[in-house]
């Protein structure tokens, strides 16, 4: 069960950075000039979100677990 939890958090997650990077690359792109600069801060923010519904995602099936027995 927990695999299945961690495989879908996966793959969720990793759609919610590329819809970050996306995001932070198109409006970031509108306001700084260096293309350089903004493929980074765009991945930064990519990687942020990745860790973050990853990590929420994994406490909120350890929660769950904890109310099923």
């Amino acid at each position: 069960m927990f695999l299945a939890v961690l495989a879908l958090s996966s793959i969720f997650s990793a759609l919610g950075a590329l819809m970050a990077f996306i995001i932070f690359h198109n409006e970031y792109g509108k306001h700084l000039t260096l293309k350089k600069r903004v493929f980074w801060i765009s991945l930064k923010a990519a990687a942020a979100t990745f860790l973050f519904f990853t990590i929420l995602i994994l406490v909120i099936a350890l929660i769950f677990r904890g109310f099923q027995g």
